[in-house]
């Protein structure tokens, strides 16, 4: 795992020679070389919106008092060790370790180091009238969640409702490949957390139906029971027939 020790001048820098990705509910992202930061949004705030003097400053009497860490260690380790069993899918790196921040908070985790999926777009934006496509690309996403069921990590925030007939996957594709993000923090279990991947396969299947329900196909499941890589085949086979 890689562990980048920076202070917040530096990260400052670093903001600022990178380009905005993008600002989650807890996470803002930027590229850093060819991969991306994700940072607490609140340190991102006050780095980006202050000169360096009035940052630094900020930083030590908003930021650190009483801040815990961005993202568990423990996990950004056992998920960048993983990385050589886990082929189809890109896992978190590294982490961000704060320093010269004041000698009780010096070590302060306040972001992670993730892939950059670069041209890439949300799947959501995928045109559904290109039927062949949003089937192999719904088919490789199964088969790698499978993958990461078979390596206990379950990714449990993959599909979320964001308005009335609209929606938000944790799915970004290219071409004819999909990948999946945000594998970190607390939506993320893993190793000793793992039981299942129950909650990534309904996801999936909440996913899989809406596309169905577009093109006016019956789901052979109601989207709250497709828990399992089984069930969610079946689906594939349905969306397949919109290839004929």
């Amino acid at each position: 795992m890689e562990v980048l020790k920076i202070s917040p001048r530096k990260l400052k820098e670093l903001i600022e020679e990178g380009q905005f990705i993008g600002k989650g509910h807890y996470g803002s992202v930027f590229t850093y070389q060819d991969r991306l930061i994700k940072l607490d949004n609140i340190l991102y705030d006050l780095l980006k919106n202050n000169d360096i003097a009035l940052s630094e400053k900020k930083v030590y009497y908003r930021y650190l008092g009483g801040r815990e860490d961005f993202d568990s260690e423990e996990q950004i380790y056992w998920l960048s060790e993983k990385q050589k069993d886990v082929k189809l899918t890109k896992l978190p790196q590294g982490i961000l370790k704060l320093t010269d921040a004041g000698y009780s908070n010096n070590g302060i985790i306040p972001g992670i180091i993730i892939p950059y999926h670069k041209d890439y777009d949300k799947l959501e934006n995928l045109p559904i009238d290109d039927k062949k496509r949003v089937y192999l690309i719904l088919k490789s996403l199964l088969e790698k969640i499978k993958e990461l069921e078979d390596n206990q990590i379950s990714q449990e925030d993959l599909y979320h409702p964001t308005g009335i007939n609209e929606r938000d996957y944790n799915v970004l594709y290219k071409d004819y490949n999909p990948e999946i993000i945000d594998l970190s923090g607390v939506n993320v279990l893993c190793g000793k957390k793992f039981q299942n991947a129950k909650c990534m396969y309904i996801d999936l299947g909440h996913i899989i139906i809406d596309f169905l329900e577009y093109y006016k196909l019956p789901s052979p499941y109601h989207r709250w029971y497709t828990e399992s890589y089984e069930k969610n085949i079946e689906l594939i086979k349905v969306l397949k027939e919109v290839t004929k």
